[in-house]
């Protein structure tokens, strides 16, 4: 992606490219610094402008995160991640009705049809919602289909007023995640949730601090996200939040520029 890009310093794919790899390397400002020039070179481009609301999103810059997903279904109205985002921005906010409303709308992708589902199921611990009714027979097998299960399950054990917190710990939920480093905060902010959920507030702040220290920067997730009320008045929750208030501050001074 650097060669490309010196050998195209215009080009904003090549921006682009160079985006993704300081994502997976984690450095989140700089990625986000290389999407803005990636835009500033060509605004036309729907992923980037995907990638930096997904960003702006969680780190608190909850509006402009909202701006930039609109934007970028409107350059691609396939973009399913786009759409899934914007939901959960929505979702965030409180906005169900914006949220149903993009969840309806038809994945043609069989991905994007099992990330739809997830979601689904996690906004029912969100606020009082049904839980999704997809068959999810129609996936193929495979990791997808392995993971809406797996979150089905969880739910449906919610649902029922079920205690099985053992279900949701990190450990059991990393075969299932895989084990690249982007999703280790995944892991724990899923246990953290469904924990909570489940009433084991204990194991719902030890999966918090193994998000915080996979360094999880998603301050949006942290203030807004209804499932972790009971968590916010705990010895150790305020510690947790501003680490990740640190991250989150220095990636949104970089997008902000």
């Amino acid at each position: 992606a650097e060669r490309a890009l010196r050998l195209n310093a215009e080009s904003g794919e090549a921006q682009l490219a160079l985006a993704h790899v300081r994502l997976y390397s984690s450095d989140l400002p700089g990625a986000a610094e290389c999407l803005r020039a990636t835009l500033a070179r060509s605004p036309g481009l729907a992923r980037a402008q995907e990638m930096l609301g997904n960003i702006a999103l969680e780190v608190g810059l909850i509006d402009e995160g909202i701006t930039r997903l609109q934007a970028a279904l409107t350059l691609d109205p396939r973009a399913y991640r786009a759409r899934l985002d914007l939901a959960r921005g929505y979702a965030l906010l409180g906005r169900w009705d914006d949220a149903d409303e993009l969840l309806a709308y038809p994945n043609e992708s069989l991905a994007g049809r099992a990330a739809r589902y997830i979601l689904a199921c996690r906004f029912t611990g969100w606020a009082p919602r049904p839980m999704p009714i997809d068959d999810l027979a129609e996936l193929p097998p495979g990791r997808s289909r392995d993971l809406a299960n797996f979150v089905r399950g969880l739910y449906e054990r919610v649902a029922a007023g079920a205690s099985a917190p053992e279900l949701v710990n990190v450990a059991n939920l990393s075969p299932i995640l895989g084990l690249h480093p982007l999703l280790r905060a995944v892991r724990g902010q899923s246990a953290a949730e469904v924990s909570t959920l489940l009433g084991d507030l204990d194991a719902g702040m030890s999966a918090l601090r193994f998000a915080v220290e996979a360094e999880l920067h998603d301050i949006s997730w942290m203030d807004h996200c209804a499932a972790l009320v009971p968590l916010r008045v705990l010895p150790g929750w305020a510690e947790e939040r501003e680490k990740v208030a640190v991250r989150a501050n220095a990636i949104a001074r970089a997008i902000r520029g």
